[in-house]
């Protein structure tokens, strides 16, 4: 497991852009956090894949499930020295 991902908890107070990953039930997915809903589910947006390296869903609700383990990742691709580069690579 990455070593930048950490165990998300329930009082955990997310900030809009933190990349939340969920793991179990067979399914292992990621999305960048947007906001909560009126009952604490997450909003997420660009839902990838990660078995298939595929977008799953361009928005959507993370409800936990029994079983379900969540990471949030404790820092930004953006705040690395490497961003830059990376994302002319993606530009080009």
């Amino acid at each position: 497991m990455d070593k930048l991902l950490k165990p998300l908890h329930k009082k955990k107070v997310l900030a809009p852009g933190t990349i939340v990953r969920r793991i179990g039930g067979g399914k292992d997915q990621q999305g960048c956090f947007l906001e909560y809903d009126r009952e604490r589910n997450m909003i997420l947006i660009n839902i990838l894949d990660m078995a298939s390296g595929s977008l799953f869903a361009s928005k959507g609700v993370l409800k936990p499930k029994e079983g379900d383990r969540l990471y949030f990742y404790a820092s930004s691709f953006g705040k690395s020295p490497a961003a830059d580069k990376a994302l002319a690579v993606v530009k080009n």
